[in-house]
This record gives C-alpha cells, structure tokens and sequence, in this order.
C-alpha cells in the first residue's frame, strides 16, 4: 500500500510529484494552517517558535542521509552540515518543544536522537521504525499511526512536510521545509490560499 498523497521523495522513479507545478512560497498561513521555509541546520527564530509550539504533536518523516543531498538539490539550496548536526537539531528542536513526538528513524539515527522510546511500524510496504516522545501509543503500521494521531490531537507540526502529507488531514497543520515549491503546494492545494491574496513573504515569521 502506498501513500494516498503526493510527497515529495527521492526515489527518482515515482510518478507523484508535483513538484513544478507550483509557485515558491516562503510563508503562508491562514485559519486552516501555517507553512514556511526553514533549514533545520539554522536555529529557529523566536517568531517561528512561537508558530511551531502551537503544535499539539510533532510527526515527521525526515529524509534519509543519501536522500538529502537529493532534496537539497531540488530545491536549489546548499546542504549546509553534517549528518550528525542534522540529528541533533532534530533533538534539540523535541527537547525544546516537549510535546508528543514521533519522527520515522533509523536504528543508528536513535542513538543520536536518543528518544524515549523506539516503535516498530510498517511503513507502506516496509519494515521501519519510529522515534518516540512523550506518547505511549502503539500502532502496527503508519495508517494506524496517522490516524491515531489525527483523532488524539488537533494541529501538528512537521519540519520536513515536503507537500504536507503527514500533517494535511489534521485541524491545524503546521509545516517546514527547504523546499519552497513544496510549500507552494500546500498553500494551493491544502491551505487554499489560491483563492485567497498571496502571502508569499517571509513576513513576521522570519524576524527574530
């Protein structure tokens, strides 16, 4: 089974992305959700923390080490740290917030990341595994997880939402990533916004 949604992968042979299709959003946000552009090697700002605590639960599924090179290259922007560097702003960005998380991770990635605990889940068709804070629900494949998580919180938050479908179904959805046709997509087809005025700004939500 596969993911109903688009989403933004480097698997070069799936059909599903929409990626140039779209215009380059850096920020957007109306009554249904936020999105905006960030880089999690550069430390948040006071302004998109005060965006990213409104989550009631963080739910990501952050690229691989060979896939981010891919990613960064999309969207046309250098990869600007380690592996490791990456990891451990994941951290400190779980640690700070304190909510309910679950981010998909490799084995190795836990013992940098260090959550609470480890849930194995089946990822479409794919044995997996997911890092675990502040939530003690259980759930066999990443179906269940998904809408368990919609049922038990209303707004969550994804730093790497690519074309937002982790978090697209909740209430209130809030959103990060490199990749500003990415955000583009959410805006128009999610959030809406091409019926609304254009808010393609960085407008507060990057001021310090």
């Amino acid at each position: 089974m596969k993911s109903k949604y688009p989403f933004n992968s480097a698997l070069q042979s799936l059909d599903n992305q929409p990626h140039g299709e779209y215009e380059e959003v850096e920020y957007y946000e109306n009554e249904r959700g936020v999105v905006f552009v960030h880089d999690m090697y550069k430390p948040y700002t006071e302004k998109e923390l005060e965006i990213i605590r409104k989550a009631d639960v963080v739910y990501a599924h952050p690229p691989t080490t060979v896939g981010m090179n891919v990613f960064a290259e999309r969207a046309g922007v250098d990869r600007n740290g380690t592996w490791k560097e990456f990891l451990l702003a994941i951290r400190k960005m779980v640690l700070e917030l304190n909510k309910p998380t679950w981010i998909l991770s490799s084995v190795a990635d836990s013992g940098i990341l260090k959550p609470d605990r480890l849930r194995h889940i089946k990822l479409y068709d794919h044995k997996s595994t997911m890092a675990v804070w502040n939530d003690d629900g259980n759930y066999e494949n990443i179906e269940q997880l998904t809408q368990g998580l919609q049922e038990r919180y209303n707004s969550a938050y994804d730093f790497s939402c690519g074309y937002g479908s982790n978090v697209r179904e909740f209430k209130y959805m809030i959103g990060s990533d490199i990749d500003k046709k990415c955000l583009g997509y959410i805006k128009q087809e999610i959030l809406g916004g091409n019926n609304e005025q254009n808010h393609n700004t960085r407008h507060n939500a990057q001021q310090s």
